[in-house]
């Protein structure tokens, strides 16, 4: 066979540039995966199944619309095999792993298959941290004299387990918490990175009539 494994991948999750270790959901699945083969792929199925091997959903055929074509001047093929899988009916445990399985068969009657290295389960919310205003950690200001620029530095967030592990926080100005409209209405949410403190700049507050909170989101 001319079939040769060159750059094959599975991932889980529903970007084909990233793959997730966790999810909040019970009942969606989705994946993505390619065969490095330099053939088209005639056949796919794939399931899922928990990490101690008992199938969560049986092995379904999946319609293919990837095609191969011959490049007449170089006598090869050039072929896209590049699929995405997602379900909706699942029934996943809470704390459980899951992970894709995927059987292939290409033109040449050649078999493979590939599995995800797998998404864990986890239903309950993100623990909540505290959100201070200053530049001072463990020092709340209520008041200050500058116009044109706010502080504010957070702790807290997550319970320090794998699962919670913090990729970014974004930060927002507004005059009023209680509402989404107001919690943005000054400055809208804004991408800081892992950083856990944050200084707007360039703002024109209200003296002494308006009070300003932030947000933190994570």
């Amino acid at each position: 066979t001319n079939s040769v494994w060159s750059s094959s991948w599975i991932r889980d999750g529903p970007l084909e540039t990233e793959d997730i270790d966790y999810q909040s959901s019970t009942n969606e699945i989705s994946g993505s995966f390619q065969f490095g083969v330099n053939c088209p792929i005639t056949e796919v199925r794939w399931a899922v199944e928990s990490v101690d091997g008992l199938l969560a959903q049986d092995f379904t055929p999946l319609s293919l619309t990837s095609v191969g074509y011959e490049l007449e001047s170089r006598g090869t093929y050039a072929v896209d095999n590049d699929f995405q899988v997602s379900s909706d009916q699942m029934a996943f445990l809470d704390m459980e792993t899951y992970r894709l399985l995927v059987q292939a068969v290409d033109a040449t009657g050649e078999r493979f298959l590939l599995k995800s290295d797998g998404l864990t389960i986890i239903t309950r919310g993100l623990v909540p941290g505290l959100v201070q205003d200053g530049p001072i950690p463990d020092l709340d200001l209520n008041y200050q004299e500058s116009t044109t620029s706010l502080h504010a530095h957070w702790s807290g967030f997550g319970d320090g387990t794998p699962e919670q592990e913090i990729w970014y926080y974004q930060v927002a100005v507004g005059s009023n918490s209680e509402y989404p409209s107001t919690r943005t209405d000054v400055v809208p949410f804004t991408d800081v990175g892992t950083s856990t403190s944050h200084v707007f700049t360039g703002l024109s507050l209200v003296p002494e009539t308006v009070r300003y909170f932030v947000t933190v989101r994570a």
